[in-house]
């Protein structure tokens, strides 16, 4: 059981750096670089792949929106579909 909690522990490290180190830069911003949700989700609908991501990475940390780990999966997917390497990495790391 241990061996287990580790395994998963050490696999989904990567995503919890990536995902981290994207909300630290989204923090970073001054404030009226930030977009807002409604915006943001716009662009994602019409297949904006960074705002595709950043929708994911939201949900995954429950940030301006209700946290929620399936939603965050369907956004980083959309956005790997269009080659982003860091939502493939978010994606391997939150399904392993």
């Amino acid at each position: 059981m241990e061996n287990h909690f580790m395994k998963r522990s050490f696999l989904t490290l990567p995503l919890v750096i990536a995902l981290t180190t994207s909300a630290a830069i989204s923090q970073s911003l001054p404030p009226d670089d930030h977009q807002n949700v409604a915006s943001l989700q716009s662009a994602a609908d019409q297949g904006n792949s960074d705002a595709q991501l950043k929708l994911g990475i939201m949900y995954f940390n429950g940030q301006e929106v209700p946290q929620n780990e399936a939603k965050a999966a369907e956004w980083f997917q959309k956005s790997a579909d269009q080659g982003d390497e860091n939502a493939q990495k978010a994606l391997k790391a939150l399904f392993r």
